[in-house]
């Protein structure tokens, strides 16, 4: 307990955080796309990173660099551990981690999207045996992106 306290101080004289305390990242998938149909994500998470998800403090899911054709709109939702979701699966419960709105966007333009997961859907991640994430689109426009990840803490 000690050496913990003392690191804590020695890490904030230096501006720094303790890295227990710090923000996790974990990458989801190094590019994709959703297209008329559901997509799955498998969720590669260690112990230390459940435990996060499960305890307080911000959960969030960063999809980077979101691309679709010029003029056309895109609107899917996010699931957590539900591998059959489909666009008429309620939006409601402690799967349904939220959705993305795409509107009319000019050719080669990329966007990105930031979602807060409520504590018990991040929860439900942290408490899944294969987690997964899957996206759902609510119409047929692809949408490539070029990152997808989940940030704990902050």
């Amino acid at each position: 307990m000690k050496a913990r306290a003392l690191l804590a101080v020695l890490l904030a004289s230096l501006g720094c955080r303790d890295p227990a305390k710090g923000v996790m990242r974990v990458q989801i998938a190094a590019g994709g796309a959703i297209d008329a149909t559901p997509a799955t994500f498998r969720v590669e998470l260690d112990d230390a990173q459940r435990a996060r998800l499960a305890g307080p403090g911000p959960v969030r899911l960063r999809i980077a660099g979101m691309e679709l054709p010029a003029g056309q709109g895109a609107l899917f939702r996010l699931f957590v551990d539900r591998s059959d979701a489909t666009a008429g699966t309620a939006a409601e419960g402690d799967s349904f981690a939220g959705q993305v709105s795409l509107l009319g966007q000019p050719a080669g333009a990329r966007y990105d999207s930031l979602l807060q997961l409520k504590p018990p859907v991040a929860a439900r991640l942290a408490r899944a045996r294969e987690p997964g994430l899957t996206l759902v689109p609510v119409g047929a426009v692809r949408v490539s992106f070029r990152e997808l990840e989940l940030i704990i803490g902050d």
